[in-house]
């Protein structure tokens, strides 16, 4: 598989070992690389202890809004915690909220010794975990995975209580792994992990791509140190991502000549979607962004058309036409339908799905 051989050949070239486990969502296809090797699982072991948190809460067998209290045998120095005075109590929303945006420690280990680490594992365990030991903080990038898609599925069965799991793993501070190198319109829930002492930096993450969805777990040890272990867990990151995007290239071309876009069209809800801008730019239409409005205006001799990202409308000179599918930012760029396109700018579209490609042509060049 080409793609293996590219991470491996990525990987190889680092000193340690990294371990690569990615599941494409929509096909359900799998790679692994050193996916079953044992690897210190570090702040990595917030993502099931949190899913085994929200699983009770939202079963009724916990109540966030419950008060546990900072103890001496809690303390870690990294923690936003440890500025407060022993005796302290916190809900258990807050700590989870803090153990996954801010990885903190304290807030940790104040859950685990609440819910109990035996429980913890035994759970892991339940899930498929292979990899779980009483006594030790280990794991493996398959395992890791796996957490993460039941993280998805209970989001799913739960979707109040689970929303609530990926918004905070959402919105972590530490972004300099898989999210780094990404698009920033992409969300991607995620948890990091580091242990100097074994020079281990990882990262488990569930990237939304607009398409092909994936999960992806990236562990390693023995590496150089921190800055390079980032920088080669942001070039596998970068490559699946472009990989997930190769599955799904649409060609485009205008009257025969191909239109070469920075961001090629896409397919979302079963439907083609195409750069505006550059379709535009061949047209000789002006077009002006409204970021205030959300609104793309679009001037041509004998039309004026407004479109709104997310809104099922354009307005073509004072008439209102309606879309199959709203028009959207990917990648810093407007998509619209080519449905849109051939209705609204005066052009032939011809979309063959067993080749994948858009055919643009002006009316009589068809």
């Amino acid at each position: 598989m080409v793609l293996k051989k590219e991470l491996n050949n990525i990987i190889k070239e680092e000193k340690g070992t990294y371990g690569i486990y990615l599941v494409d969502l929509k096909s359900g296809k799998w790679l692994g690389i050193n996916q079953k090797n044992i690897f210190h699982a570090a702040s990595t072991i917030k993502l099931p202890l949190n899913l085994y948190l929200h699983r009770k809460i939202a079963r009724g067998e916990i109540t966030p809004g419950k008060n546990l209290t900072f103890k001496e045998k809690h303390f870690e120095k990294s923690s936003v915690i440890k500025k407060e005075a022993l005796g302290t109590e916190y809900s258990i929303k807050k700590l989870s909220k803090y153990s996954i945006i801010y990885s903190d420690n304290i807030a940790t280990n104040m859950l685990l010794h609440y819910l109990g680490s035996a429980n913890l594992k035994n759970f892991m365990r339940a899930l498929g975990g292979t990899v779980v030991s009483y006594k030790e903080n280990i794991t493996c990038p398959r395992d890791m995975a796996l957490y993460m898609q039941e993280t998805r599925k209970f989001t799913n069965q739960y979707p109040e209580q689970g929303s609530k799991l990926i918004g905070y793993l959402s919105n972590s501070i530490f972004n300099n792994r898989i999210p780094r190198p990404l698009p920033q319109d992409i969300k991607i829930a995620h948890k990091i992990g580091n242990w100097p002492p074994t020079g281990t930096y990882n990262d488990v993450g569930y990237v939304k791509h607009p398409e092909r969805p994936y999960i992806i777990s990236i562990l390693s040890k023995n590496t150089s140190g921190m800055q390079t272990a980032f920088k080669t867990i942001q070039k596998i990151s970068k490559r699946v991502y472009e990989y997930q995007n190769s599955l799904n290239k649409i060609d485009i071309s205008f009257n025969g000549k191909p239109l070469n876009t920075d961001t090629p069209p896409v397919i979302k809800n079963e439907r083609v979607l195409v750069p505006i801008r550059f379709i535009c730019d061949v047209l000789d239409a002006k077009i002006h962004w409204d970021e205030a409005s959300s609104k793309v205006i679009i001037t041509m001799p004998t039309r004026k058309i407004i479109l709104k990202i997310g809104e099922k409308k354009a307005v073509v000179n004072k008439t209102t036409l309606l879309l199959d599918t709203p028009p959207v930012l990917y990648n810093g760029r407007t998509m619209v339908p080519v449905r849109f396109v051939s209705e609204s700018l005066n052009t032939v579209v011809k979309w063959n799905n067993e080749n994948k490609t858009v055919k643009l042509s002006t009316k009589g060049d068809a």
